[in-house]
């Protein structure tokens, strides 16, 4: 098994860019965009306590997903 895929299989990655993120720039949000057909990384996010703050639904339906310190 490829270790990289393992890592993002479990949140490692995503959680380590969210804290690095907010440490390095010092911010106090990050926003993304989470497209409704990648499930498994939107349920990562909401772990990671990101709130979905906007559903757009054209042309494919997404998420704008944002987290406040």
């Amino acid at each position: 098994m490829n270790k990289e895929k393992s890592f993002r299989s479990n949140g490692w990655v995503p959680k380590f860019l969210t804290r690095w993120a907010m440490a390095k720039y010092r911010s106090w949000r990050i926003s993304l965009m989470v497209f409704d057909f990648n499930q498994k990384v939107k349920r990562i996010y909401e772990k990671l306590r990101f709130e979905i703050n906007e559903v757009i639904e054209t042309p494919r339906l997404k998420y704008i997903m944002k987290r406040y310190r």
